[in-house]
């Protein structure tokens, strides 16, 4: 995983950790998908993958769920993507509810330190999702989450991942 802000998010699959087999890219306006091994590329805007069309999002939400920098501690968006959400405080936490077309997310944010703690969304007829970030460490100036915890439900099936940053 390499995030550049505002530019992209690649997602890297190594190979017994020699070489990089496959890699997604998520840019600002489309989806890649690299498979190296049998040399696989395919291209598409975010309004042509079923998952991001249906659910009304794109790849400001995607970043949301990987960074920390999205809102305030008083649960002000950083973003002008952000605006229009639902501000619900709740003494030491805030909820930040986004709605889009048809979907829903909710930013749990601890006022104290600005840090998102987790990250929940529900998708019409498609499932659901809970992303919950902790291991805060300092990048600069920057508190970051070193361990995501992602579990994804939709479809019959529950799927679980955990990434711990370095």
């Amino acid at each position: 995983l390499r995030l550049r802000k505002d530019e992209g998010v690649p997602i890297g699959a190594t190979a017994m950790g020699l070489m990089e087999a496959a890699c997604f890219e998520f840019l600002p306006e489309e989806v890649h998908f690299i498979y190296k091994i049998d040399k696989i590329y395919a291209a598409s805007p975010y309004s042509e993958v079923p998952f991001f069309s249906n659910s009304g999002t794109g790849y400001k939400v995607l970043e949301s769920l990987l960074t920390n920098r999205i809102f305030t501690g008083e649960g002000t968006p950083m973003d002008k993507e952000f605006t229009g959400a639902s501000i619900d405080d709740k003494g030491d936490m805030v909820t930040v509810t986004l709605p889009l077309a048809a979907s829903r997310y909710r930013y749990h944010i601890e006022k104290s330190s600005g840090n998102l703690l987790c990250c929940e969304g529900e998708y019409e007829g498609e499932g659901s999702f809970k992303c919950i970030y902790s291991d805060f460490g300092l990048m600069g100036d920057v508190a970051f989450p070193s361990r995501m915890e992602l579990s994804f439900e939709g479809g019959g099936t529950t799927a679980s991942l955990t990434l711990e940053l370095r």
